[in-house]
């Protein structure tokens, strides 16, 4: 025959179990939920059309595990070239312009530079 403390007792050992799995449901949830956000961050960079939108979109996924990351518009004044191609001032590829009146090397390639 069951006793009242022992009913009591068993009665008190199921009302931890059921917090202790409500618990874990709502870790579940919540890892869930950080899983589903980053699966959103992944596919609007994967989906993202342009240098500038990608940009920004590889930043988010990168922020969200923790790696820095520079923005489009947060970068040193850049060199840009009409194709859209920019360069750091420092660089080699802003050097390059600089010295053929303002075109890249891809646009100089493409536009038959370099045979001479």
């Amino acid at each position: 025959m069951v006793t009242p403390e022992d009913a009591e007792r068993r009665y008190s050992q199921l009302k931890g179990e059921r917090d202790h799995y409500r618990r874990m449901v709502e870790r579940r949830d919540e890892e869930i939920e950080r899983l589903r956000e980053t699966a959103r961050l992944a596919e609007r960079f994967a989906r993202a059309k342009g240098r500038h939108h990608s940009g920004h979109a590889a930043c988010d996924l990168m922020e969200r595990f923790g790696v820095p990351c520079v923005r489009p518009g947060d970068e040193l004044e850049m060199v840009k070239c009409a194709c859209g191609d920019m360069y750091p001032p420092d660089s080699y590829g802003a050097g390059f312009m600089a010295a053929n009146g303002g075109v890249c090397e891809n646009c100089d390639m493409m536009n038959g530079g370099g045979n001479g």
